[in-house]
Formats: structure tokens, sequence, C-alpha cells
């Protein structure tokens, strides 16, 4: 019996993926621009690791025979409606380029396939978010950056490391309006949806924002879901952005302020904000509890967490990841997720708001070599992802960094690799197909957490009107016998 996943249509329903061309966008002429490419080989950044871990031994109790029955009609306590794309992606804003296109005509081709992929499988586009810790230090810029050759590209970096003590080493992000019409163009193709990162840095000095927000709506129009207004200000202070006493008394000062300008522009939609978005030091509960919604309710969309369940950041030493592993083949590992936001999901969901979580993945800071690629990373994907949604979160994202980054669904090869090198494919990918096949194309599938008696081997139903039509059941022990 091997570590695995098994996903049961109880209706007899299959998905059945397709390779689709792209040659041309809709309402633009320019043609998209592809390339051969060659094996990718191991390059030495981490995105390419070739660390093994070693998997747990089996516990010596585990029961190999578990029985199960699921209720004919849809129990007390199913979730809300989840959507197949419910797992979906978080890109940092200082990769956008690398990972979406380089502009608004030469659109990575291998991204709108696993963009496809979710598509083909739930019916409608993936759910991707740009933003990140680069987006709090970021400004638009009407105009794309000639590259050295004079071709256009719609992302600039200045200052590469960060005197702070900032442990992800953000660069600070000029970017093109031609971003937007980039997101525009992949939305005309594959029906992705768009979370936007808004700049925080200088909440009294906005002018810029502003017109990000406006241009975010305006070009993206019904594919835009939300505008996250800060990343992580919990983090301002420990990272030298914000006074050493910034505490949420200030935030909320400064959002306010801020709001009250956006107000001023007039937007189409006026409640477009995700937010805390707090990750650390501060809990999502503290600042609801502080009045957040209460004061901000009109403005609020969608409440965002960012969650991680380890960190890679030096931050109480290294971490052998070797050391960690078995924390994450276990049920246990994704009830803890769930037990941080136990008090909050009630809140959330008594206010009528979705309920997200924006950037997540296996381990802050890039991720450990070895784990956050491994197959054990994607069951821990899968059953954190249904886990969150059986207690009513309605998205989860997974983050994408650069070629340091260890946990990325999929990584494009180096800048001077491009021309003979393939994408690599992160195994927590798949995660995000077994999550868009489960949910499937109904938009009102509702889980349940099967509460089967092993850690090792959870379980979930989903239900849609009325009906269970397909369980998920993962195995997280590999055993030989």
């Amino acid at each position: 019996m091997l570590s695995s996943v098994v996903l049961l249509s109880l209706l007899g329903a299959s998905a059945n993926a397709a390779v689709s061309i792209y040659t041309n966008i809709p309402g633009v002429n320019a043609p998209l621009t592809t390339s051969t490419a060659a094996y990718a080989q191991s390059t030495g950044n981490s995105a390419y690791s070739s660390l093994i871990l070693t998997a747990p031994d089996p516990p010596g109790d585990l029961q190999k025979d578990v029985p199960i029955t699921l209720q004919t009609t849809t129990p007390a306590g199913a979730s809300v409606y989840q959507k197949g794309s419910y797992l979906g992606f978080s890109i940092e804003l200082s990769v956008a380029d690398v990972i979406l296109g380089y502009n608004s005509t030469v659109m990575n081709p291998t991204f709108l396939n696993y963009m496809a992929n979710i598509k083909e499988r739930c019916g409608h586009g993936a759910t991707v978010r740009v933003g990140g810790n680069s987006q709090d230090q970021s400004t638009m810029y009407p105009d794309a950056f000639p590259d050295k050759n004079g071709h256009p590209k719609m992302i600039q970096k200045y200052r590469l490391t960060d005197e702070n003590g900032n442990p992800t080493y953000t660069p600070n992000i000029n970017f093109a309006l031609d971003l937007f019409y980039t997101m525009a163009n992949i939305s005309a193709l594959v029906d992705t949806d768009w979370y936007f990162g808004l700049a925080f840095d200088q909440p009294y000095n906005n002018s810029n924002a502003m017109a990000v927000a406006h241009a975010a709506e305006d070009i993206l129009g019904k594919h835009l879901i939300a505008l996250q207004l800060g990343n992580e200000p919990d983090l301002y202070a420990g990272h030298g952005h914000r006074d050493e006493n910034y505490g949420i008394p200030e935030y909320f000062t400064e959002f306010a302020s801020y709001l009250n300008d956006l107000q001023a522009q007039n937007l189409q939609n006026e409640k477009i904000i995700l937010g805390p978005s707090v990750c650390c030091t501060w809990t999502t509960q503290e600042v609801l509890d502080a009045g957040y919604l209460t004061q901000f309710g009109n403005w609020i969309k969608q409440v965002g967490v960012m969650h991680y369940p380890a960190n890679n950041c030096g931050i109480s030493g290294v971490i052998n990841p070797q050391d960690i592993f078995a924390n994450y083949l276990t049920h246990k590992a994704a009830n803890t997720f769930v037990q941080n936001y136990l008090s909050t999901a009630p809140s959330v969901m008594a206010a009528g708001l979705p309920f997200v979580v924006l950037e997540t993945n296996t381990a802050s800071c890039g991720g450990f070599p070895g784990l956050s690629d491994s197959f054990g990373a994607a069951l821990w994907g899968i059953d954190s992802a249904l886990a969150l949604a059986a207690m009513n979160f309605t998205q989860m994202l997974l983050h994408i960094g650069g070629q340091s980054t260890s946990y990325n669904p999929f990584t494009p090869p180096p800048t001077n690799m491009t021309k003979d090198h393939m994408w690599t494919t992160g195994a927590i990918y798949y995660s995000t197909l077994v999550i868009a096949e489960a949910f499937g194309k109904s938009n009102v599938s509702q889980v349940v957490d099967l509460n089967l008696a092993s850690e090792y081997q959870p379980g979930y139903a989903i239900y849609e009107n009325g009906k269970p039509t397909r369980a998920v059941l993962i195995n997280f022990v590999s055993d030989a016998s």
C-alpha cells in the first residue's frame, strides 16, 4: 500500500483534458510567440532540487480496511457551496512577467495550458492572485520598460536586497499598465479570475495606488474578484516599514484614510476590498474584534488570511526538512490549519462574506527542498484544501515565487535557459487538479469531512443538489506490504 489519493465519482462522471493551441487573443491581433523546448535539467536553484526525503515508517497499528458510510442526503454541517476553481494560485508580483508572459502580446503558452487544465475540469477559469510582499513597494507606470534589446517588458525591479531585515529580500517593483492588459488577455483565453494587490507603503501619498485601482477595475472588468489592500500589515513594524509601536489602531487609521481617498475615485464597485490579510503577529480574529467589519464593512468584499504551517526563514534556526516531513503526512496537519480559524470562520459567515486563504503553501520563505516539491506536499495540499472548504473557506491560493523557491506549483526555466528548457511542474500543482475534479462544474458542491478513524487516512464526501456525488480518500502511508 503506497501513499495515494483516490477520487471516486459516485455518478460515473469523468473529466478529459485536452491541449489547447493559443494562436491569437479575442480582440487582439498580435500573435503569441512560442518556442520549442527541451527537457529541463537541474540548475542548482531550489526550484529544481533533486533532494528526496525518506517517507516515515508506517504506524504499527495502521488499519488497512476502513469502512465508509455516506448519508444519502446532504448532512447537517456540510459546507457552503464550493466552486471547482476553489484551489488556485497566488503569484508574487515581482515574478508576474516571468509567469504570465513578457507583455500583453507575448504570453506564456505553458502557463495558459496550466490554467486550461483547471478550466477543463471545473467548467470555468482558475483563480489567480497577483501580489505578495512586493505589492506594497510597487508603482505603476503608463508605458512598458524597454529591455536591453528594446523590447517592451512590464516589470522592472530595483533594490534587490532589503536593508530592513525582511527575510524574503523583497525588491521594489515598477510595473507597466500593460500588466493588466496581459491579465485581461489571459482571461479572454482561459477565463481566469483575478485578485490584485494595492500598495500600502504610503497610505497618505497613494495617488498611484488610486490609479492602479481604476486600471484594474476598468481593464479586468468582471474578471476582477477583489483588490487586496495591504499585505501582512502585522509584519510592517518588524520589517522596518512602520514605527515599532505600529499596531491594529494605527493600521485602522491608515486603512480609513486610504478608503476615504479610494471613495473619491468613484469606482464602479465600492465593495471591492479584501483584507485584512494578516499572517503572524496579529490574528484575524483580533482585527475583527477591534471593529474591522463594523468600521469598514461597506468596502469589504471578502475577508482574507495568509497562513503557512511552517517557515524556512531562519527565524527559529535552521530546520532540516527531513525532521518535519512526517508532520505533513497526517490529517493532523489539516486540522491544525483549520483550528487557527475556528472562531473566525463563524464571524465571517455571520457577516455574509467569503472567507479566503489568499496565500499559503508548505512553508514561508520559499518552502523546503525535498519536502515542498514532494508527493507528500501534494497530499498535504489536497487534505488542507478540503479541510478548509469543509469549514466554509471559499478560496485557497497556493503561492508561487521565483527560482529560489521550492514550493512552486510550476516554475519556468531560468531567464538564460528559456530557449532550450521546459517548465517544471511542481508536485503541488496536481493538488489543484484533484480539487477541480472533486468539486466539479456545478458550483453547488458541499464538502463534508468524513472524520475517519485514522489520522493517516482522511476522507471527504462531496454532495451536489442534496446527493453524494464524489468522495476523496487520502492515504498518507507508504507501505510496500
